[in-house]
């Protein structure tokens, strides 16, 4: 028998694009399923349209809660949830009718995978509707990935698909004990971190199942996204190097390389924001408790250590390389 699939929904404000997802969800040929929506105190509609999804869907149960964003919201539904695996999509994407059945499929091969992941896309145009996605029926190639190579992935330039937690189905038993933490953004990258710090093994789907949409109403989209991100991205980096466990400090290098290469950029970017000082102040407390393990990292290059610690002691300096590289040093 399909083991129970649990689907965690967090909602905010989305009442123009939740109908298209929550038919995703009710159209998956894979039908055990424990459909869970959290609406995160949302101030349109969003609620109501949970709400009467779950008069026409007997699988759905609806969460209606103070805001406290994604984070807050992904952890109630996990609080309740009781399948074997667990998937995260957003309120406001559009998956493939086979997402679950495909990463199921592929997840229950091995015992030993502790996670499924698919491939995605970034599409646009989700106000003035959006082509459903393909479901052929050609081949699927998998991939199979150690521990190491998902650690390493979340780092690597360009490659969104370990980042994300919407286009994976994970055990539970892999997450037991684990919440989101309380980010206001980047929170998949923190929650998955943690999860790839746990895992031994996970299986690629080697075909685009999710479709990442960008509309005017999400938080990708709002003025201050940037802002946000790379303050989160710093203390997400600073947080996890804190609490690396003995096993898995052999990886601090990659979070002290992205630690201090957000400290730069976050630093320029206060410059616009004016918001430089108090920035500062919080990048020297985090190269406070960080720089002697950056120094002593071996597998930094000595050379890429000595110019962020130059741009970090001398702000003028790194405005200036800053602007002649168009920030893309």
């Amino acid at each position: 028998m399909a083991e129970l699939v649990s689907v965690i929904v967090p909602v905010y404000n989305a009442e123009s694009v939740l109908p298209k997802t929550l038919s995703c969800i009710a159209d998956q040929t894979y039908r055990n399923l424990e459909i869970i929506l959290v609406d995160d105190g949302s101030t349109d509609s969003s609620g109501a349209i949970c709400d009467r999804f779950a008069e026409t869907d007997g699988r759905c149960k609806v969460i209606h809660k103070a805001n406290g964003g994604q984070g807050s919201a992904k952890n109630a539904g996990l609080a309740i949830a009781s399948g074997e695996f667990l998937f995260f999509p957003d309120g406001d994407d559009i998956f493939s009718r086979d997402m679950v059945r495909i990463l199921y499929e592929a997840v229950s091969k091995d015992p030993e995978y502790d996670l499924a992941i698919s491939g995605m896309e970034m599409v646009s145009g989700r106000d003035t509707g959006t082509i459903s996605p393909d479901d052929s029926d050609a081949e699927i190639q998998t991939v199979v990935y150690s521990k190491d190579e998902l650690v390493q992935g979340l780092f690597r330039k360009h490659d969104d698909r370990f980042v994300f937690g919407w286009n994976k189905l994970y055990r539970r038993e892999l997450l037991e004990g684990l919440r989101s933490g309380d980010y206001p953004r980047h929170q998949d990258f923190d929650f998955n971190l943690r999860v790839f710090l746990r895992a031994e093994k996970a299986v690629y789907v080697d075909r685009n199942l999710y479709r990442w949409v960008q509309w005017s109403g999400s938080k990708t989209h709002q003025p201050d996204s940037w802002d946000i991100y790379i303050e989160c991205r710093t203390a997400i980096l600073s947080d996890n190097l804190a609490s690396l466990s003995k096993e898995n400090r052999k990886y601090d290098y990659l979070l002290l390389d992205a630690l201090y290469r957000a400290m730069v950029f976050w630093e320029e970017r206060s410059r616009k924001s004016g918001r430089f000082k108090a920035v500062r102040t919080k990048c020297r407390n985090y190269t406070k408790a960080t720089l002697w393990r950056y120094i002593r990292c071996r597998r930094i290059r000595v050379g890429k250590k000595i110019v962020c610690i130059l741009l970090l002691s001398f702000p003028s300096f790194a405005h200036f390389v800053m602007k002649v590289t168009k920030n893309a040093w």
